[in-house]
């Protein structure tokens, strides 16, 4: 029975290793939304998004933004509340999906890059401090706080 079942182990172990070729390009290619986001936006062919390629995106993101805001903003105050987001909330999560970058870690990436002034890579008390303070100003005036 050990030895039946050692080697059925040992043979789920080969299988996993051999799938797993990376010279297969087809294997390690991005997930199907970052894939066709690349093919939109990389002009440049390099299969990266440079600063100016993800500023493009952002740009055509933000005018999709607006389009189902004034859509769906019926009271016409410029934000959507509760029962608008409720309504928004399909062509919300379309946007997300297509637009993989939007991520938690991206604006993760971006606050420690616009905060992190001793270039640690981290945030320390102080400069946390100066995030939240930007952070409230956000929620305060519905401005951007990363700018």
């Amino acid at each position: 029975m050990k030895t039946i079942f050692l080697t059925l182990i040992l043979i789920v172990s080969f299988t996993t290793f051999a799938a797993a070729d990376p010279k297969n390009p087809q294997q390690i290619s991005p997930k199907p939304n970052k894939r066709a986001l690349l093919e939109k936006f990389d002009v440049n062919g390099d299969g990266k998004l440079s600063q100016e390629e993800r500023e493009a995106a952002k740009s055509v993101i933000q005018q999709r933004r607006a389009a189902i805001n004034s859509k769906y903003d019926k009271d016409g105050d410029g934000k959507l509340n509760a029962q608008e987001r409720e309504a928004a909330r399909e062509e919300i999560k379309a946007l997300q999906r297509e637009y993989p970058f939007l991520s938690k870690r991206s604006t993760q990436t971006r606050i420690i890059q616009r905060f992190d002034q001793d270039g640690d890579g981290q945030l320390n008390r102080e400069e946390r401090q100066a995030a939240n303070t930007a952070w409230q100003n956000y929620r305060q005036n519905q401005g951007n706080p990363l700018r």
